[in-house]
């Protein structure tokens, strides 16, 4: 995560202004008293911190959220009140007219009140965030006071990114536990429920770091459908019982959310869209109270998994491959293979216990979660969700930011400790893998496959030369089936049996995930996730696809924008007929055995309906050959197959 370096000289003239500076500053923190008058007690003071950024420069989402909450009922003992800022947009037409400064709002009769404008503000700063919660408890006492943040989430990341500044930052986890410590310190307040219209943030680090300043968190594990929540249902139920506990407003969120994101999805299958959003979201409440134990839950189990992954590379493997079947968030499906990483708590937890890996650590962890975790809704395709994630590794072995972000989140000690012992000894033991092909025929493959780190994934590939001796482009990818238990793996498939086609064309495809999920009957399955990696309308996206293991249809989960920043972003999935694709292709070096970068097609295409099919085609006289991956992420190409097709 990127961080402005400021000159010297920007120092210096700090202190020769800091007169002039500390005026405005004042004036900027009394002025606010001025601009709403206490009112009289409410029931519940609603504070909503609403970051625009380029969710609403580029699709007005903020101003759908204010909207819906502008069509709710209303009642004089619910106030609700709305701090915006951090988008470059600009429009008379809609409520909020600017979002390049920081202004606060009240939700009065049906209509927003505009009660005080400070200016340009960092709404990622903790100190906006803070003099926002102390302005408004003066300003609006209420029996209970609730906190929604609005942007993006990113988990262990943090919250929200301002356009207007360095869009690289975000609010830490510390810089939010900073604000509300704040705002505590001066104010007294504590809040009954904070939840986060954002992705990502039923997460067991964020609700640690919240455990002093609330009674409950409300939250996503996955991804928000771009939607968000539906505040017109929220603001109406809140209006109708101004006195309801943090549970029933909880209950009232998730179960309006859930509808929302359905009733929208089927609107977007109706006109034609593919739109499959709705059945993997996720949403929790979670009683901070029980975190204690939670945490307490997660020191013993770290402290168990550190000393059984050093036994040895077995054991290892078998906690590497209950983490890659236990499901993951976050759209892990960029072409660079970045990944927040971020997985299930509790179905971890049950996934290594019901595999008599320290089961009774294990226990202790899903127990804890369950009881934690008191209101939850999923998706039909998200049912086995527990309700609170966390972060573990899985695609990512160099924990690039562990030491800029992760280390200094207030999290157990034993658990950061664990995540290094995990992770240094996939980097430390030597590596074995060596792929034989050599017993393969003309018409069918026949590998010998040796790692000590597993089979995680493999492909056929048809390469082509590029410019780069080193560099081959991937023109075609077929993902093969393999047993996630298996170290020295004996792979065997037919050269013939065909290639993944979308709409006709030949694709790249790769496996991204291999997951254990209980379907709408309430049976176990497994459930592969692929990538195809394209443009939409020229804009690069990972076209995501799924299938059950023993089923050979694929379908259509979502395509996400491939788009470059700290934070998760949420999921562009509506996907419309007319919409142009045109394919991507990885390039794979040789010499770094790994998938480097992309290459675009000169073809186009309508989408249509999306169908991935197969179907025999050949290899034009180019390369066929195997590349296989292990659970530490490195990749082995196999010697040039010989095909007879």
């Amino acid at each position: 995560m990127k961080r402005k370096k400021w000159p010297g000289w920007f120092f210096a003239l700090l202190l020769a202004c800091l007169p002039a500076v500390y005026g405005v500053w004042h004036s900027w923190s009394t002025a606010q008293d001025t601009d709403a008058k206490p009112s009289k007690q409410a029931a519940t003071t609603l504070m909503i911190y609403m970051l625009g950024s380029d969710l609403e420069s580029t699709s007005g989402a903020a101003t759908a959220s204010l909207k819906q909450m502008l069509a709710a009922t209303h009642s004089n003992d619910v106030n609700v009140v709305i701090t915006t800022g951090g988008s470059n947009k600009a429009d008379a037409n809609d409520p909020v007219t600017d979002w390049r400064t920081v202004r606060r709002y009240a939700l009065r009769d049906g209509k927003l009140q505009l009660l005080a404008d400070i200016g340009k503000q960092n709404m990622v700063d903790s100190r906006t965030l803070a003099n926002f919660i102390v302005w408004a408890k003066g300003a609006f006492p209420a029996a209970k006071y609730r906190l929604v943040f609005w942007n993006h989430g990113g988990g262990y990341n943090g919250f929200g990114a301002d356009e207007l500044f360095d869009r690289y930052q975000t609010m830490t986890l510390p810089e939010i536990q900073a604000a509300l410590k704040s705002a505590r310190d001066k104010t007294g307040v504590h809040f009954d429920l904070i939840g986060f219209d954002a992705c990502l943030m039923a997460h067991a680090e964020v609700a640690y770091a919240l455990m002093p300043y609330a009674d409950y968190l409300a939250g996503s594990e996955e991804l928000e459908p771009g939607a968000g929540w539906n505040y017109q249902t929220v603001l109406s139920e809140l209006s109708r019982n101004p006195t309801m506990s943090a549970m029933q407003l909880g209950r009232v969120i998730t179960d309006s959310y859930l509808a929302f994101q359905k009733e929208n999805n089927e609107a977007y299958r109706a006109a034609g869209g593919n739109s499959h959003e709705d059945l993997f979201v996720t949403f929790s409440i979670v009683d901070l109270k029980r975190m204690d134990e939670v945490a307490d839950a997660v020191r013993t189990f770290a402290n168990a998994l550190s000393q059984y992954v050093r036994q040895s590379t077995d054991n290892w493997m078998r906690v590497a491959v209950q983490r890659a079947m236990t499901a993951s968030f976050g759209a892990e499906t960029t072409s660079d293979n970045a990944s927040l990483d971020i997985t299930d708590l509790g179905a971890f937890a049950d996934g290594l216990a019901e595999n008599d890996i320290l089961p009774e650590a294990s226990r202790l962890v899903s127990a804890a979660v369950r009881q934690a975790v008191v209101y939850r809704g999923n998706g039909p395709l998200a049912a086995s969700a527990s309700g609170l994630s966390i972060y573990f590794p899985s695609r990512q072995f160099d924990m690039t930011n562990f030491d800029t972000t992760y280390a200094n989140i207030d999290f157990p000690s034993e658990y950061k400790s664990m995540l290094k012992t995990y992770v240094k000894y996939a980097k430390e033991v030597p590596q074995v893998f060596v792929v034989d092909v050599s017993r393969s025929t003309a018409t069918h493959l026949n590998a010998a496959v040796r790692s000590n780190f597993g089979v995680k994934e493999a492909m056929l590939a048809v390469l082509m030369p590029t410019d780069v001796p080193h560099q081959l482009r991937a023109a075609m990818l077929e993902p093969l089936d393999v047993d996630a238990n298996e170290r020295n793996y004996g792979l065997s498939a037919s050269l013939d049996t065909g290639w993944p086609v979308l709409n006709g064309h030949a694709v790249n495809m790769r496996q991204i995930s291999m997951e254990s999920r209980r379907n709408e009957s309430g049976e176990d399955v497994k459930v592969a996730t692929y990538i195809v990696p394209a443009q939409i309308n020229d804009k690069r996206v990972s076209l995501l696809f799924e299938k059950t293991v023993g089923d050979d249809r694929y379908s259509f989960v979502a395509a996400v924008d491939d788009k470059d920043g700290p934070l998760a972003e949420r999921i562009r999935n509506v996907v419309h007929p007319k919409d142009i694709i045109t394919l991507e292709s990885y390039v794979y070096d040789v010499n770094a055995n790994d998938f480097i970068g992309m290459l675009v097609s000169e073809e186009k295409f309508p989408a249509g309906e999306l169908q991935l099919t197969t179907a025999s085609i050949g290899t034009n006289g180019n390369e066929l050959r195997l590349i296989t991956g292990n659970y530490v992420g490195s990749f082995e190409l196999s010697a040039p197959l010989r095909v007879d097709f």
